[in-house]
């Protein structure tokens, strides 16, 4: 009786043993499951951020598209008509008048439109810069890329940052401002009229049919909408 004691402790300690290892098994397993449950959720969260991120930035990007679209087609209609009815006026005279030398007055006017409808484009591209700023990522690495050194306070007593200079952030004047909008805008409606006039003039000059003067008329009226924008 005595040795069939001991043979059955021995095997409920030996099953005890065994159970205690499929328990820590199962408890390191569950370890490993946890841990790579809460890697996947980083992963997943950072995922989130970066097509968030994409997404916001694509959704900038064809909001000012499309902006930039329809105030460039607005601002540059009426300019590029006038250019269109001054390349046909000499369209017309080199097929009318084979020989002659073309009309210097053409070529002027045409050079003149063609400068004045490229500034307008490129005042449009700087608005729209000023409207939708670099993110800071790109101002940061454009940093980086310039190996600009972090600002230092200044021994001199006369340096960038007395206190007679405006504060950081601030300009002495406004840049982009509405009055500045508005002179803008009145320049390029006087550059507009001298040059429809001119356009009349050459009409007047080579003889053309009094209806062109209609629609070179009506760009006025198209410029004085456009303006608007």
């Amino acid at each position: 009786r005595f040795l069939n004691l001991l043979v059955s402790m021995s095997w409920l300690k030996a099953t005890s043993n065994g159970t205690d290892d499929v328990f820590e098994e199962i408890a390191d397993e569950l370890d490993i499951s946890a841990k790579e449950w809460a890697l996947n959720m980083k992963r997943r969260i950072r995922d989130g951020y970066v097509d968030g991120a994409d997404a916001g930035e694509d959704a900038a990007l064809e909001v000012g598209f499309k902006e930039g679209f329809q105030e460039g087609a607005a601002k540059t209609l009426a300019v590029g008509r006038l250019r269109g009815i001054v390349c046909a006026i000499g369209s017309w005279y080199q097929v009318e008048h084979r020989g002659l030398p073309f009309p210097a007055s053409v070529t002027d006017l045409l050079q003149r439109v063609s400068k004045h409808e490229d500034s307008i484009v490129a005042e449009i591209m700087t608005a729209m810069e000023k409207r939708f700023p670099p993110s800071a990522n790109d101002v940061a690495e454009s940093l980086e890329d310039l190996e600009i050194a972090p600002l230092k306070n200044c021994p001199e007593s006369d340096c960038c940052m007395d206190t007679d200079c405006p504060p950081h952030g601030h300009t002495l004047h406004s840049v982009g401002s509405d009055s500045d909008t508005r002179s803008s805008s009145c320049a390029h409606g006087t550059i507009f009229s001298q040059l429809v006039q001119s356009c009349r003039d050459i009409v007047a000059e080579l003889g053309l049919p009094p209806g062109l003067l209609e629609h070179i008329n009506e760009l006025e009226d198209i410029e004085l909408t456009s303006s608007s924008y």
